[in-house]
C-alpha cells in the first residue's frame, strides 16, 4: 500500500485523536484559567473588611450622583469626574467606574465598603482568567507553561495592591480588563476574519476608554500585537484600525464635550500633587521624569517598599548630575536599541517590553504634567510587560521543561524552585499589604516609615486621626491628646509645603473644636489664602465671626464656600443665619428658600423659614412654615417639636387666640 493511501486510511482516527488532544488541552487550560481565577480572590480576601480609605470618599462616600443610585447616573454620564464631589472643572472622564458604584449604592448601604471591595476582587479574579486565555493564544508556539508563570507573577506582584485593595481604583481594574478583552477580540478577527469580533473590538475598546483614559495608549498595542503574533493581511490591519479607532474618536468626542460644558472654578494642579512641577527648566523636567522613569522599571521587579504616596517632596526634582537618574536615562536608551534593532524578530520577550514603554509612556510626564509625578497604581497595566519579558527571557537562560511537550511538560527542577520561591515571597508580601489597607491610619502608620518626607502622607495620617474624632471612635479621655496629634502631623505636612492649604484648613478644624478660636481664624485665613476648596472652612469662618458680631465677615465667607459647593444646605442655613443676625430678614429667607429647593426633606428649614417670618412679624408665613415643619419632624427630633409647639403658642397668643393657643392646633 502506497503512503499515500496509508495517510487516507488512517486520516479519520487522527483527526479523532487530534480532537480528542484538543478537548483535552482545553479542559485543561479551563482548569487553569479557573485556578488563576480563584488564587487570585483567595489572595485578596482579606480586603472584603477594609474601610474606605483616601479616594473612596470622592469617587464613593461623599460623591453625590453615585449616592443618588441610578438616579445620578445621567448626570454621571454628563459630568467630569468628580463633578459629584466638588465644583471646580477637572479634566478627568471616566463614567464606567461611577455608573457601577451608582448601582451598587442603589442596591445596598452606601456606608457599606464590603460589596465595593468584594466587586474589585472579582474583577480582578476575571482579570487573571481572561489574562491567561490570551496568553495562550499569544505563545501559541510554546508550552502552557509559559502563559500559567506569566499570569500567576502578575496576580501575586506586590505592586497590584493599591489597585485591588483602593475602592477607587476600579477605573484601572475594568480599563485593563476590557482592554484585554479588546486584545482577545482582535485576535480572534485575525484568526477567522469574523467581523462579530471587529464589534467586540469596538465595544470592549470604548468601555476601558470609558473606565480610565490612560487606555488610549493601546491603540499602539493592538497593531503590535497583529505584528508580533499573527500574519495578518493588509486588510485585517485596516479593519481592526477602523475598530479601535472609531472607539477612540468616539470617546475622545464625548469627552471633549463634557468637558467643555463644565461650571465651577478651573482646577489647578498644585505642586504638592506632583514635585515635577517644581522643575525650573526643561532640562531638570526632563530629567526628574526619567528619574520616576527608572523607578517604575525597578519597582517593576522590586516592589519595595510600597507606599501610597511619592509626591512633594518624598521624590525630589532631579537633574543630569543625578548617578540614578543618568543610569535610568542608559537603560531606557538600550531598551529602546533593543526594540528598535530586533522588532522584525517578532520574539515574544520583546513585545513585552514594548507594552511596558508604551503603557508607561503616559504616565511618565514626558509629554504633559499629569496628576502625580509618581503612583503605585499606574504601574498596573505597565507591569504585565515586564511579567511578559521576565519569564520568557528567564526561559530562554534556564530550561522551563526538559522536554518540549505541549500539553505535558515536565518541569524542570530549578525552574519550579525559582518561580516557587518568587510567587511565594509575592504572595506573602501582598497579603500582608493588603492587611495594611485596613483603613487610613492603619495605612499612614506604616507608609509615613518608608515616605516620611511626603506632604500629603502627614496630612493624610492627620486627617485620618481627625475623621475619628469625628467620629467618636476615641473616649472622651483620649481626645484631647488624639486632637493634639492630628495637629503635629498637619503641622510637619505644612512644613514640608507652606503653601498646603488643606493642611491648614484641618489643622484650624482642631483648634476650632478645641475652642482655640484665634489659632483657627489664623489656620483658615491662610487656607483661604493658598484657595482651600474644603467648604468647612468657610463654615467655621463665618461662625467665628458671627460670634464676634461682625456679621458682614460672616456673610461674605459663607458665600464664598457657596460657589464652591452649590449644594451644601448647611452654609445656606448659615449664611440666613447671619442675615438674620443682621436682621436682614428677606435675605434670611430667600437664601433658605434656596435650601428647600435642595432638600425638601429637612424639617429644620422649614423652622428656620417659620423663625425669620415670626422674627419679622409675618405671622400667617410662619405659621404655615412652623407647620410644614411638624409634619415632616423625625421621632428623634422632640426638642425640635416642643421648640415649635411653643413658637406657635407665642404667636396665637400674640394674635389673641386663645383657643388656639390652649389646644395648640393650627386653624
Amino acid at each position: 500500500m502506497s503512503q499515500k493511501k496509508k495517510e487516507l486510511k488512517n486520516y479519520p482516527s487522527d483527526l479523532k485523536k487530534a480532537r480528542l488532544n484538543t478537548t483535552k488541552s482545553g479542559k485543561l487550560h479551563f482548569f487553569i484559567a479557573l485556578a488563576l481565577g480563584i488564587a487570585a480572590l483567595l489572595l485578596y480576601s482579606n480586603t472584603f473588611k477594609n474601610d474606605f480609605v483616601l479616594d473612596d470618599s470622592s469617587a464613593v462616600q461623599y460623591n453625590t450622583f453615585v449616592k443618588s443610585g441610578y438616579k445620578g447616573i445621567p448626570k454621571i454620564l454628563t459630568t467630569e469626574y468628580r463633578a459629584g464631589y466638588w465644583g471646580a472643572k477637572g479634566n478627568l472622564y471616566r463614567p464606567l467606574p461611577l455608573v457601577v458604584f451608582a448601582i451598587i449604592c442603589e442596591q445596598s448601604k452606601v456606608n457599606n465598603p464590603q460589596p465595593f471591595h468584594i466587586l474589585n476582587c472579582i474583577l480582578f479574579a476575571l482579570t487573571a482568567v481572561i489574562l491567561y486565555l490570551l496568553l495562550l493564544k499569544l505563545l501559541k508556539n510554546l508550552t502552557f507553561i509559559y502563559p500559567l508563570l506569566i499570569t500567576a507573577i502578575f496576580v501575586i506582584h506586590p505592586i497590584h495592591t493599591e489597585v485591588v485593595a483602593n475602592i477607587k481604583s476600579l477605573d484601572e481594574l475594568l480599563s485593563l480588563f476590557f482592554c484585554l478583552c479588546s486584545c482577545y477580540a482582535t485576535l480572534k478577527y485575525a484568526e477567522t476574519t469574523n467581523s462579530l469580533y471587529l464589534f467586540l473590538l469596538f465595544v470592549c475598546y470604548l468601555l476601558a476608554l470609558a473606565s480610565k483614559e490612560g487606555a488610549i495608549t493601546f491603540v499602539l498595542i493592538f497593531p503590535a500585537i497583529l505584528f508580533f503574533f499573527t500574519s495578518a493581511s493588509k486588510k485585517v490591519y485596516y479593519n481592526a484600525t477602523i475598530s479601535f479607532g472609531v472607539s477612540a474618536l468616539l470617546y475622545l468626542s464625548i469627552r471633549s464635550y463634557v468637558l467643555s460644558h463644565q461650571t465651577g472654578m478651573n482646577y489647578e494642579l498644585q505642586l504638592v500633587d506632583n514635585t515635577i512641577i517644581a522643575a525650573t527648566n526643561y532640562g531638570d523636567r526632563v530629567a526628574s521624569c526619567f528619574y520616576n522613569l527608572g523607578k517604575y522599571l525597578l519597582m517593576s521587579v522590586y516592589p519595595h517598599p510600597l507606599s501610597i504616596d511619592y509626591s512633594y517632596n518624598q521624590i525630589p526634582i532631579s537633574n543630569w548630575t543625578n548617578t540614578y537618574t543618568i543610569m535610568s536615562f542608559i537603560t531606557y536608551i538600550l531598551l529602546a536599541s533593543l526594540i528598535l534593532f530586533r522588532w522584525k524578530k517578532k520574539e515574544a520577550w520583546l513585545f513585552g517590553l514594548l507594552f511596558f514603554a508604551i503603557t508607561i509612556s503616559l504616565y511618565s510626564n514626558l509629554f504633559y504634567i499629569i496628576g502625580t509625578n509618581f503612583g503605585e497604581r499606574l504601574l498596573y497595566i505597565p507591569s504585565l510587560g515586564i511579567c511578559i519579558t521576565a519569564v520568557l527571557l528567564i526561559g530562554k537562560i534556564i530550561p522551563v521543561t526538559l522536554l518540549k511537550t505541549k500539553f505535558t511538560p515536565h518541569i524542570s527542577p530549578i525552574t519550579i524552585v525559582l518561580f516557587t520561591v518568587v510567587i511565594m515571597v509575592g504572595a506573602i508580601k501582598t497579603y500582608s499589604r493588603n492587611a495594611e489597607w485596613k483603613n487610613l491610619n492603619t495605612l499612614c502608620e506604616k507608609d509615613i516609615k518608608s515616605s516620611p518626607n511626603s506632604a500629603h502622607l502627614n496630612f493624610w495620617y492627620g486627617k485620618g486621626i481627625a475623621d475619628d474624632l469625628q467620629d467618636r471612635k476615641y473616649i472622651e479621655q483620649d481626645r484631647q491628646k488624639a486632637s493634639d496629634t492630628a495637629i503635629a502631623y498637619f503641622t510637619r505636612a505644612i512644613k514640608i509645603y507652606p503653601s498646603f492649604a488643606d493642611a491648614y484648613g484641618n489643622r484650624g478644624k482642631q483648634y476650632f473644636n478645641q475652642n482655640n478660636f484665634d489659632q483657627a481664624l489664623s489656620d483658615y485665613r491662610d487656607a483661604v489664602r493658598f484657595k482651600v476648596s474644603i467648604t468647612g472652612v468657610y463654615s467655621d469662618l463665618g461662625v467665628i465671626y458671627i460670634n464676634r458680631n461682625n456679621y458682614d465677615s460672616a456673610i461674605y465667607y459663607f458665600k464664598k464656600g457657596i460657589t464652591i459647593d452649590r449644594n451644601a444646605i448647611y452654609l445656606y442655613r448659615n449664611l440666613a443665619l447671619a442675615y438674620q443676625r443682621n436682621k436682614q430678614y428677606d435675605e434670611a429667607i430667600n437664601n433658605l428658600m434656596i435650601a428647600l429647593q435642595i432638600d425638601n426633606s429637612q424639617a429644620i428649614i422649614y423652622k428656620d423659614i417659620a423663625i425669620n417670618n415670626h422674627i419679622s412679624g409675618n405671622y400667617s408665613e410662619a405659621i404655615k412654615f412652623y407647620n410644614d415643619a411638624l409634619k415632616r419632624i423625625k421621632p428623634d427630633e422632640f426638642q425640635m417639636k416642643q421648640d415649635i409647639e411653643g413658637n406657635l403658642k407665642s404667636i396665637y397668643l400674640r394674635q389673641g387666640d386663645t383657643e388656639l393657643s390652649k389646644k395648640n392646633k393650627t386653624p
